[in-house]
């Protein structure tokens, strides 16, 4: 028997009361019921939101990257453009002339006399040309500006010490 059943057979409570303390009892559990599920929709729209945070982050650093590689493509192509205008071509080229790369191997490119004598004195330079894969003939002024942009282009350039 429970204590409800009790307190009416001892008339200590009415029928009403009992109606009243019962309903008040069900709308708590209830409240409780809804409580607890809003918490878990609380938590779970939490972590929906942190999510999608995240998911923005990464969205923003991956662009953020892709920006950065279309910059970096436009600038080689640019340098690569800048080198095909500004090759020096060789006219009756009769010797070859032999140079160090960063790699430590050596490589040559055909010249002439006068050519060779400029590239020993640093007026003349040796540039990477990534499009053809091969190697060019540049002005000193050129190779500076190449060296400027991309370093790695620029195979040969003699520096006089003095200047």
């Amino acid at each position: 028997m429970s204590l409800r059943e009790q307190l009416l057979k001892a008339g200590l409570a009415s029928e009403n009361q009992a109606k009243k303390s019962a309903r008040t009892l069900e709308k708590s559990r209830h409240h409780k019921k809804v409580d607890a599920r809003l918490k878990g929709a609380d938590q779970s729209f939490t972590e929906a939101d942190a999510f999608a945070r995240r998911e923005e982050e990464h969205q923003k650093e991956w662009e953020k990257v892709q920006s950065q590689e279309r910059e970096a493509k436009f600038q080689v192509e640019h340098l690569q453009d800048y080198l095909q205008r500004s090759e020096i071509r060789p006219t009756s080229a009769k010797q070859s002339y032999y140079f160090s790369k960063a790699d430590g191997s050596i490589e040559s490119i055909s010249v002439n006399e006068i050519q060779a004598m400029h590239l020993a004195t640093g007026e003349l330079a040796i540039a990477y040309f990534a499009r053809e894969s091969r190697y060019i003939l540049i002005s000193k002024e050129n190779a500076l500006q190449v060296e400027r942009l991309h370093p790695q282009s620029v195979a040969c350039l003699h520096r006089n010490p003095k200047s």
